[in-house]
């Protein structure tokens, strides 16, 4: 007869170790159309999916994206995580498509060599996206558009703001 307790342990620990509902595998991407940002990268389910920028390429922390982005960070942006190099719907761009090695994470979704990010906060029952120009973490939180570029609105480094 198997310990109750070893049995609720290695249950709590599965639990405890399993990674968050959104970290799950993305592979085709897709493109989306927001009124105010204009089309954006989005997994196969539609989810909109994120980079993280600052004005010097690097974090607060002076770390780039992957590395800058720790524990607590991971809980509200967890990395998009791929078996195989994505590919992406006619529109996008495949030679833009790639993947990197990340210790906590495995595999990591890039375009343009960024790596992408899910915002677990994100609500489907809003007009979204809900990520889109959040500071935190020592960054920005920034749509991806077609060309691989951040999309840069409002105060975020980078952005076109004609006066």
């Amino acid at each position: 007869m198997p310990c109750p307790i070893r049995t609720a342990v290695a249950g709590l620990a599965a639990v405890i170790l399993a990674p968050p509902a959104l970290a799950q595998e993305a592979s085709a991407f897709e493109l989306a159309r927001h009124g105010e940002y204009g089309l954006y990268l989005t997994d196969p389910a539609g989810r909109p999916v994120y980079a993280f920028i600052s004005e010097r390429g690097t974090a607060t922390d002076g770390l780039p994206s992957l590395e800058s982005c720790g524990e607590s960070c991971r809980e509200d942006w967890p990395p998009v995580t791929v078996s195989d190099t994505p590919t992406g719907a006619q529109s996008l761009r495949p030679d833009l498509f790639g993947r990197v090695s990340d210790e906590a994470a495995g595999e990591v979704a890039t375009y343009n060599s960024w790596p992408l990010f899910y915002y677990a906060h994100e609500d489907p029952d809003t007009e979204g996206p809900d990520g889109h120009a959040i500071s935190t973490y020592g960054g920005w939180w920034a749509l991806i558009a077609p060309d691989g570029e951040p999309i840069r609105t409002g105060v975020m480094p980078g952005a076109n703001v004609d006066g």
